[in-house]
């Protein structure tokens, strides 16, 4: 269909597929009438253990080191295991892995939002919504 012309009734049903899809994904999901895939908006809440570690990585990443949060980070930090949820806020970055024997590599460091928002120069939302792992 790329660079093929829809008719106004093809144009029109396809609005109103998007429309149901969108009621969807809003509601509790379900699976896509088309390609059969699951599919639903999740609401990802920023909350205080967050912005603790946040704070936490902000102060020893600040000069752009990879930090090794699970051999340096605190015991709250690490069982509490927020870090990636930080990640649709645009605040840290995880490093790839080099180890096909683990799935992460455990390092970690603040962005420049992420330094900026754990010296409290920086809001974000309390609240962001992800779909198909996106903001």
């Amino acid at each position: 269909m790329e660079g093929e012309q829809l008719t106004f009734e093809e144009f029109a049903f396809l609005n109103k597929l998007r429309r149901v899809w969108r009621g969807i994904i809003e509601a509790d999901g379900g699976h896509c009438p088309c390609c059969h895939r699951w599919g639903k908006i999740y609401p990802r809440s920023l909350n205080e253990t967050m912005a603790r570690s946040m704070v936490w990585l902000a102060h020893h990443s600040a000069h752009g080191d990879w930090i090794d949060v699970p051999k340096r980070g605190p015991r709250w930090l690490v069982r509490s295991n927020q870090l990636p949820t930080l990640r649709w806020w645009g605040l840290v970055e995880r490093h790839g892995n080099d180890d096909p024997t683990k799935r992460h590599s455990g390092l970690w460091r603040a962005t420049e939002r992420g330094i900026l928002f754990a010296q409290n120069r920086l809001q974000v939302p309390k609240k962001v919504y992800t779909y198909n792992a996106e903001v």
